[in-house]
């Protein structure tokens, strides 16, 4: 099985063998520009140089973060015909650019963004038959299924904070600095009434980070996230970073 994972920092994947229950490929690719033409030029880079996305597998998944252009409407309120409508009461449209929307089910919600129209347009070519999901759905495992926690997902100029207390939080936000970080997630924190939650970080982070020593400072616990699907896959025990956490959470999202 095949799983894509495309958001701002770029282009990760991985490759899993149901058979012998083992990952036998990871892999990561810097494809951010601020033009989308460019960017998908490479992309289409990576496809011609890595012969592994080009393959045939059982299953393909794609992905997408799109933490910028996302919103999310409750399971009681959505209306396929109305996604578009949906999305552009939450951000001013684009051209060339197509809506989709998945269910994110730890939400009760659906995720609604757009895409690029030619990048998606070539990524159904290469991979016509994948399942289309938002990063949201592997937001969240096993590991966050007792409340309250709060997640933020840093990328490199955006961070994604989910929380579920009373109720699913969605947002995200752009930053510069540790302290945009710390001020992005305590806000959320009061907001959502979270003063002792557990804190879970995941994305371009590591135990060393600045944002992670700073918020020792306001929550007891502070934890990077891990995936607690590794141990089942024989030749990974340990994730290299926690950017792939979302990634090999993506292979048994359902």
């Amino acid at each position: 099985m095949l799983s894509i994972r495309l958001s701002p920092d770029g282009l990760s994947f991985c490759v899993y063998n149901r058979d012998t229950n083992c990952v036998i490929a990871l892999f990561h690719r810097d494809v951010l520009s601020i033009d989308a033409d460019f960017r998908l030029r490479k992309l289409q880079d990576v496809y011609k140089d890595v012969q592994l996305l080009n393959a045939q597998y059982s299953a393909t998944r794609l992905f997408f973060c799109v933490p910028d252009r996302t919103t999310v409407v409750p399971d009681a309120c959505f209306k396929p015909e109305l996604a578009a409508i949906y999305h552009n009461i939450a951000f001013p449209s684009v051209p060339d650019s197509s809506v989709l929307h998945a269910y994110v089910t730890w939400m009760n919600s659906y995720a609604i963004f757009d895409l690029h129209t030619p990048t998606l347009n070539f990524l159904q070519k290469q991979h016509p038959s994948a399942v289309y999901g938002h990063d949201l759905l592997a937001t969240f495992d096993g590991a966050l299924a007792d409340r309250p926690w709060l997640k933020a997902t840093i990328l490199r100029n955006y961070v994604i904070i989910t929380a579920l207390h009373q109720s699913a939080f969605y947002n995200s936000f752009y930053y510069e600095t540790d302290d945009d970080l710390l001020y992005y997630i305590l806000g959320v924190a009061k907001n959502q009434e979270l003063p002792h939650t557990r804190i879970v970080l995941s994305g371009a982070v590591n135990a060393r980070s600045g944002i992670c020593r700073l918020l020792k400072r306001y929550f007891v616990q502070v934890e990077i996230a891990d995936c607690q699907w590794v141990d089942q896959f024989a030749d990974i025990r340990q994730l290299p970073d926690a950017r792939f956490v979302n990634l090999f959470n993506s292979l048994i999202c359902e």
